[in-house]
């Protein structure tokens, strides 16, 4: 039987262990020794967690088991988004090392298969509301962090997009991709302190 605590990690680490933003640096073309971590877990629907919920929280104050279902429900949306930033991590991981070479491939990935689908990915972030006014305020740190990844992808593109492969743009990329980082801690570290009140 699952503590509370555990079932919300468990619920909230098979979304995160597939859908972690890039890592530090990830837009550095010419590093090709990062990889896209993940860790495969059991399938865990949302209706096995609901029944989990429905004998662990038997007990718990009425007001916080609706805001427990209020989380699931918020995971489960971000599960039905979650193959959009699969889908453009991936595809960009593959692409890490830029040569003249292999530039108009790049160029072709990032335009027609990373940026359109982390594209859909934002979009959706920001269409998720969360009805907990506190989880809204930690999942506006994640659309953020979504965000200034998007960016960096954009620029990313922008610089493989010609011959001259300008320097500058890169570093710009960079910074987003670091930027993005720092606020992707800032909504894990904030949704943590949130699952402890279900302890």
């Amino acid at each position: 039987m699952f503590t509370k605590k555990m079932l919300f990690v468990l619920a909230f680490s098979l979304l995160l262990t597939s859908t972690s933003l890039f890592s530090t640096g990830a837009v550095y073309a010419a590093d090709d020794s990062a990889s896209n971590s993940s860790v495969s877990t059991e399938d865990t629907t949302s209706e096995d967690l609901s029944d989990d919920l429905a004998e662990d929280y038997a007990d718990l104050d009425p007001a916080l088991a609706a805001e427990a279902t209020q989380l699931l429900d918020y995971l489960d949306q971000l599960k039905t988004i979650a193959s959009y930033e699969d889908k453009a991590v991936d595809t960009y991981n593959s692409f890490r090392y830029v040569t003249s070479s292999n530039r108009k491939k790049t160029y072709a990935a990032m335009n027609n298969t990373v940026v359109p689908n982390y594209t859909k990915f934002v979009v959706g972030l920001k269409q998720i509301k969360p009805e907990t006014p506190e989880l809204a305020k930690i999942h506006d740190q994640y659309v953020k962090a979504a965000s200034l990844q998007l960016q960096a992808l954009t620029l990313f593109k922008k610089y493989v997009s010609t011959p001259q492969l300008k320097v500058a743009t890169l570093k710009q990329a960079n910074l987003k991709v670091d930027a993005g980082i720092k606020m992707l801690k800032v909504y894990r570290d904030n949704m943590d302190d949130y699952l402890d009140k279900f302890e």
